[in-house]
């Protein structure tokens, strides 16, 4: 270290550090220069509105002689050319230090680096994000790492001290210098995490570890809680994610406006208001399994009501006088009807984020399907269509592929989440994706055997759909829509009268959990071809059935107010 100021750009001194910033980050860099000055190092940084297309001379020979570069990574600086450039040569010399003073993903080629925070930094010299700064600089200058503040005006006079002084100080500071070196592994730790979870080839596990660990060392990191609140979304882990996402928004500094609002929206999906409890009991002896190959399919106009929801599909033969001529579109075996173009509005920008350069876009579109179970089960056959479209068409570049293979890394995970007959709908392009993206990399193939596995599974069990009458009168077309049921593959084991505990007005249809919604759709179409009226379609979210389960409550009124024909007479 040369002196205890920033050095004077005309003196011939070489600098111990090179400041490299953009120019609208210019008073963090005189405040970093200033306080670095104070910790006894030559600082050389422009003080002057850059200008033209190249370094000048002067520029180019600081940075070349400085002993390390630090540079400031903020959004301008990541869009500065000049800021790319100076760092790239930097680092190309071995001696550049990244620090970031707002978050912001850095660019290609420099997020391998270790990367320090200076995020929120006040120019408090004691703070720790600063020391761990200093503490960096030292060690690469080969010198002792103190916990001490530089400078000879802050040196304490051992001999004037009473020894009770020295013992508290020499306390006091122990606890500083362990507090600061905490906070530079937690850092280290976070960086960690950050690499793992947006690698092409995510690793969530490691993710979780290494954003525990580093909350173990410091607690209160709101970006650590956010990041961490993903992970456990896409490890399906919801209770410990929605504690993540409050902790996130509770603390909030250190995060931009979208994180902030990403984290309230994630915990508003997951913070699950009161809702009825789940029917939890189990069936005796579940039906096998229909063939996934349905009956014979003849090519008919589908009916007015079809055609809307299902364009130009082929329709099946009725196996039952009473839905009269209509049938209805199968997949996989079951019967679905598609989302509407509501649905669909929503859906699609996701899905379509899964895959965008913005690592950022990628995590909380992500979650956010994970996380809304009305919307992941739609959401799932437009990803696996985007994913085998990138898989047989994978951009050529290096930055492009890494994109793709995260969004298909992506898409796994969702999978990974969806319901069994999800899957099962959709099994030969789900199968397709699998052996196209296992050679991507080990985690992706490791993900991609786990959602093989799920789909072994899901093609041996059958929904089940629980219906619950409100009067006797009504168990004549409950049992009627049950052999329905059980006709295009669902297990309804049989029909319970649970009074005044059934709605009052509307008949109701509860999906437990993440169960597909094309299939709760077609049952309340069943529902209205069987004149039984339109039901209400509910999601239970705090469910987690282990097969897709319905629920199918009949209102009050039917057959009492509402007669219909096959009500049985209402008891006097």
């Amino acid at each position: 270290m040369n002196d205890t100021s920033t050095s004077d750009p005309s003196g011939s001194a070489p600098p111990d550090l090179f400041l490299s910033y953009a120019r609208e980050d210019r008073a963090t860099a005189q405040q970093l220069a200033h306080a670095l000055g104070e910790e006894g190092f030559s600082v050389w940084w422009d003080r002057d509105i850059r200008g033209g297309s190249d370094f000048t001379e002067e520029i180019a020979a600081k940075l070349q002689a400085a002993r390390r570069v630090i540079v400031l990574w903020s959004p301008k600086a990541v869009a500065s050319s000049f800021v790319r450039d100076e760092s790239a040569r930097a680092r190309d010399a071995g001696k550049l230090l990244p620090v970031r003073i707002e978050e912001v993903d850095l660019p290609l080629g420099f997020g391998q680096l270790q990367t320090l925070d200076l995020i929120d930094w006040d120019g408090e010299r004691e703070a720790m994000e600063f020391r761990a700064v200093v503490n960096e600089v030292r060690h690469a200058f080969g010198h002792k790492v103190t916990t001490l503040p530089g400078g000879s005006k802050r040196r304490i006079r051992l001999r004037k001290l009473m020894w009770p002084a020295i013992l508290i100080a020499v306390v006091g500071l122990g606890y500083v210098g362990l507090q600061w070196q905490n906070q530079a592994r937690a850092e280290r730790f976070f960086q960690d995490g950050v690499a793992a979870q947006f690698a092409a080839q995510a690793n969530l596990e490691s993710a979780r570890n290494n954003y525990l660990s580093a909350l173990e060392l410091r607690p209160g990191h709101a970006r650590t809680h956010y990041y961490l609140g993903h992970v456990y979304a896409q490890l399906q882990l919801l209770d410990a994610a929605r504690a993540d996402f409050d902790m996130t928004v509770r603390l909030g500094r250190g995060l931009d406006a979208s994180q902030i609002a990403d984290a309230r929206k994630q915990l508003a999906v997951l913070s699950v208001p009161s809702e009825p409890a789940a029917i939890t009991r189990s069936i005796a002896r579940p039906s096998q399994p229909p063939e996934l190959e349905a009956p014979a399919p003849v090519a008919e106009a589908p009916s007015s009501e079809d055609s809307a929801t299902v364009p130009g599909r082929v329709v099946m033969r009725p196996t039952s006088p009473a839905l009269g001529a209509e049938g209805f579109p199968r997949l996989g075996g079951l019967p679905h009807v598609p989302p509407d173009a509501e649905t669909n509005a929503r859906i699609e920008p996701l899905v379509t984020q899964m895959f965008a350069p913005d690592k950022q876009a990628r995590i909380s579109a992500t979650t956010s399907l994970i996380v809304d179970a009305a919307l992941a089960s739609d959401a799932a056959p437009l990803a696996i269509k985007a994913a085998l479209s990138f898989q047989r068409n994978m951009p050529g570049d290096a930055a492009g592929r890494a994109t793709a293979q995260s969004g298909v890394i992506n898409t796994l995970v969702l999978l990974r989440s969806v319901s069994p007959m999800t899957l099962r709908k959709h099994a030969d392009d789900v199968r397709a994706l699998l052996e196209l993206a296992r050679p991507n990399g080990s985690q992706t193939a490791e993900i991609a055997d786990e959602v093989a596995v799920r789909l072994k599974t899901a093609m041996a069990q059958r929904p089940v759909a629980w219906i619950q009458i409100a009067n006797e009168a009504q168990r004549p077309l409950a049992e009627r829509l049950a052999r329905r049921l059980r006709e295009v593959g669902y297990d309804a084991p049989g029909v319970e009268n649970v009074g005044d505990r059934s709605p009052a007005t509307r008949s109701e249809i509860r999906t437990q959990g993440n169960s597909d919604q094309a299939l709760a759709r077609w049952e309340a179409q069943a529902m209205r071809k069987l004149d039984l009226g339109d039901p209400k379609l509910t999601v239970l979210r705090k469910a987690t059935p282990k097969v897709d389960t319905y629920e199918i409550w009949f209102d009050r009124e039917l057959c009492v107010k509402r007669v219909v024909a096959g009500c049985a007479p209402v008891p006097s």
